[in-house]
């Protein structure tokens, strides 16, 4: 498709949403569920505190750990300003979830995901979310050239994954709190932002470590905050890595940059299946081809322009693939087991991927028609 056609088949395909209402921002029906996450971090805390044996305590931090996770992913559409057409009102929700409850820096954050991630989604060497080196090889070309030895590590480097995962949030700890001392020491980067980080991620060790330990041993709050974040760490790679880490989403070069972005964004990316529990803790990231088209989009409608998207997808030749939810976790878990191979060929390849279609042979999400449907076909 040329650069016109994809232009155009994207401004009538978000015409078409605007139309039916789907740009109205669900502010009130976001942040009720935000409250309904608080109260299940605040409720998990609670059973801990309370705890009369081990396993309960386990439990009521596990309860904590999942509530955090619904923060972390409600107002991650805080931080692409989908909860609410007031600006301040986003910044003020993503600057609560991130470095006040979740211990993220959300200046970083928007330079990582927003700025870069969204852009580049599995492009090797500018994608940070799929640069694990060195530590972990995401694609082929991370053990090309590598020694004997290396090479023989990356052979079997899954069996090693599951502590990355338990410490990965810790990791996110480390890398923002480098990023924000580095900015600061800068007077020609640093802004108002990166204080009001500082601010924030301050402020969860007050309200979450030093006034808890006014009141329990020190050594108890400290565990519970190690538990915690691990669990957060499992939950946040449960909820994140099924739409990029499986072979169906592919690693590209950079030269493939240049191309078609829509085509980019839809090989790049899969989404997968969940009920309505799921739904509601993912908050929108199992649509992850709808987010990464429509990212300023509330998450609550992405359920409904499923059907519209992939409609669109299938009639220009993009690949729209949904996997399930235990699926598309097996299937990144064995892409740090079989490194992906980096695609120079993303026209070519895409109509391979085009024809793996929804496994479930039918239009995904719920009922809305769209004229879209009855458009003619933009020839590639």
């Amino acid at each position: 498709m040329s650069g016109m056609d994809y232009l155009n088949s994207y401004a009538t395909l978000a015409a078409e949403l605007k139309r039916q209402g789907f740009f109205r921002k669900a502010t009130g029906r976001l942040m009720m569920e935000f409250a309904f996450h608080l109260a299940t971090f605040v409720f998990g805390i609670v059973i801990a505190v309370n705890a009369s044996s081990a396993w309960i305590w386990i439990g009521g931090v596990a309860i904590s750990a999942i509530g955090a996770t619904g923060i972390s992913t409600n107002t991650h559409s805080s931080a692409h300003f989908a909860t609410s057409d007031h600006r301040w009102l986003n910044l003020f929700m993503a600057w609560i979830g991130y470095p006040i409850l979740g211990q993220f820096s959300i200046s970083y954050w928007w330079k990582k995901h927003n700025s870069g991630h969204h852009r580049v989604p599995n492009v090797i060497g500018v994608d940070k979310d799929c640069d694990f080196m060195p530590l972990f090889a995401y694609c082929e070309g991370d053990v090309a050239g590598k020694g004997p030895a290396a090479r023989l590590y990356f052979k079997y480097q899954g069996a090693f994954l599951p502590i990355l995962i338990l410490l990965h949030g810790f990791n996110i700890q480390t890398y923002d709190w480098r990023y924000l001392v580095r900015v600061l020491r800068d007077p020609q980067q640093r802004r108002l932002l990166h204080w009001m980080d500082v601010i924030g991620l301050s402020l969860h060790w007050v309200l979450w470590v030093i006034i808890p330990a006014l009141f329990y041993p020190l050594l108890y709050v400290v565990l519970f905050h190690i538990v915690h974040r691990a669990m957060f760490g499992v939950a946040m790679f449960v909820m994140f890595a099924p739409a990029h880490y499986p072979a169906e989403a592919i690693a590209l070069d950079q030269s493939e940059l240049k191309k078609d972005p829509l085509l980019l964004q839809t090989a790049a990316t899969v989404d997968f299946r969940t009920g309505f529990v799921g739904r509601l803790y993912c908050a929108g990231v199992e649509y992850q081809i709808e987010h990464h088209l429509f990212p300023s989009m509330s998450h609550t409608h992405y359920p409904h322009i499923a059907p519209m998207v992939q409609a669109f997808c299938r009639r220009h030749g993009y690949p729209y693939r949904t996997l399930g939810w235990g699926e598309a976790l097996w299937k990144s878990y064995l892409t740090f087991w079989r490194p992906k191979p980096v695609r120079t060929d993303l026209e070519a390849h895409s109509v391979m991927l085009v024809s793996k279609r929804d496994t479930s042979g039918e239009l995904r999400g719920t009922g809305y028609v769209s004229a879209l449907d009855q458009g003619p076909r933009i020839s590639q």
